[in-house]
């Protein structure tokens, strides 16, 4: 399997630099297999239509939509599609890597950002705005580049990903190719920036310098949202994982998407009938957002005596919210474990062990966390909002809880004192998962909208709105 690796991409395009840096699936494996979870699987034919020429292009950090995108890159090879992956250099390529289910590799040499680390007061920030914006202007260019290069490939579609510097990618309205953008963050960047530095200190001074940088926040927020909006109009086609990203997609960019839920490989996250720790986990990367803190508060209101410690399986973590995080634990008296997980193997483990999945991030779009805990017969608490209310049943498969931590704490500790009702849950949640939360069920409803995109002449994208299992 060929991967060019393109560089100096400037007016005349890009160049090669080399090529083959995995000769062959068996190289991959050796490299990579530990990492990806990679497992051998047979090649069918799609029934009905034909197999199509996909150009997938990505800038995906680790984390829930790599994963996703992994599922789905091996469906779609296993039923006969021809895909080429297209990524700047900026997106991680070894973390459930495409490589043993595409045709062929192209990476793009793309600037890193380095802001400018010496303080100046009152001048640093905006000058970080500045490079910020440069920064994005070359994303842009990069952009346009692998553009140009997929719509001269002649590929039947192409599926688009996040991008890490921008959620919606530029590559969107460079295309000509029928385009479909999978939008994983379900407008949560957005939605967060609108609230961005909105001091709510009353004291003179915090006041002042809130006014002082508010410009630059202005400047930049306002240049992110308004190349959002563009690039996310200039899509084909929107798909989404959520009923919930839906409606935000809507009110934030005034598009209409489709919500295909994604799937679960329960050959890999099942039961192990392991003995259980004394903890229960939260997965996902050790950011703000993600609710930490929030389990820090509720478990600190169970009974030291029964408690149990939380276990974080982080795929990043970011270095001051791990401070704050252990910090807290520490005031609080909870025993606390971090962990970086990136092999599907550890993750299963961790999940069979755990007495429950605890879960509260803020305006997640859906996650698929709660979904592999419950394939593993875990039960889970959550905190009621967003996605998530689209995956767990209450009540059957875990509970959903209000963002309260007296709230979180009294479902927990019930859960946690009644073994009976965590193998009821547990049961309720494995069988759940297997009929409604499959890969191939998802994937179909993936090509039913290749099959309509491929259909269409012109298209509206915004005619029309629809959850589908």
């Amino acid at each position: 399997m060929p991967c060019y690796y393109l560089s100096d991409i400037g007016g005349s395009g890009a160049t090669l630099r080399y090529s083959r840096i995995i000769r062959n699936r068996i190289d991959f494996d050796n490299q990579y297999k530990s990492v990806a979870g990679y497992s051998e699987y047979e090649t069918v034919m799609m029934e009905p239509g034909r197999p199509l020429r996909i150009a997938l292009f990505h800038n995906l950090p680790s984390g829930g939509a790599k994963r996703h995108t992994y599922e789905q890159v091996k469906e779609l090879a296993r039923r006969g599609h021809r895909i080429t992956e297209y990524a700047p250099s900026t997106a991680d390529l070894h973390y459930c890597a495409f490589a043993p289910f595409v045709d062929s590799q192209c990476i793009y040499q793309a600037p890193q950002l380095r802001l400018f680390d010496k303080r100046i007061p009152f001048v640093t920030p905006y000058l970080h705005a500045l490079q910020i914006i440069i920064h994005l202007q070359q994303t842009a260019h990069v952009n346009k580049v692998i553009a140009k290069d997929i719509d001269e490939g002649g590929y039947d579609l192409a599926l688009a990903k996040d991008c890490s510097i921008i959620s919606n990618p530029y590559v969107l309205r460079y295309l000509a190719t029928k385009t479909l953008f999978q939008c994983h963050h379900g407008g949560r960047p957005a939605f967060e920036r609108r609230a961005t530095n909105r001091s709510t200190s009353k004291t003179f001074l915090c006041q002042l310098r809130s006014a002082y940088y508010s410009p630059l926040h202005a400047l930049v927020n306002g240049y992110l949202n308004r190349s959002e909006r563009r690039n996310i109009r200039c899509a084909t086609t929107i798909l989404t994982n959520s009923a919930y990203s839906e409606g935000l997609l809507f009110d934030l960019y005034g598009v209409r998407a489709t919500a295909i839920y994604p799937g679960v490989d329960t050959q890999v996250f099942h039961p192990k009938n392991m003995p259980k720790g004394n903890y229960v986990l939260s997965v996902g990367a050790l950011i703000y957002s993600k609710g930490h803190r929030f389990l820090l508060s509720a478990l600190a209101l169970i009974d030291p005596e029964i408690r149990p410690g939380l276990f974080i399986a982080a795929n990043s973590r970011a270095p001051d919210e791990e401070r704050i995080v252990k910090a807290m634990a520490g005031e609080l008296g909870v025993d606390l474990k971090i962990e970086t997980v990136l092999d599907s193997e550890r993750l299963v483990s961790i999940y069979n062990e755990a007495r429950a999945f605890v879960y509260a991030p803020m305006r997640e779009a859906l996650g698929l966390a709660p979904l592999e805990a419950m394939a593993c017969g875990t039960p889970v608490v959550a905190v009621g909002e967003a996605g998530v209310k689209e995956t767990v049943l209450n009540g059957v498969t875990g509970w959903l809880v209000d963002r309260d931590p007296a709230c979180f704490a009294e479902k927990l500790g019930l859960l946690l004192a009644n073994t009976n009702l965590q193998r009821q849950f547990g049961d309720a949640g494995i069988g759940y998962v297997r009929q409604q939360w499959t890969w191939q069920r998802a994937v179909d409803n993936l090509e039913d909208q290749f099959s309509r995109v491929l259909a269409e002449n012109s298209v509206n994208k915004l005619d029309t709105t629809s959850v589908i299992r």
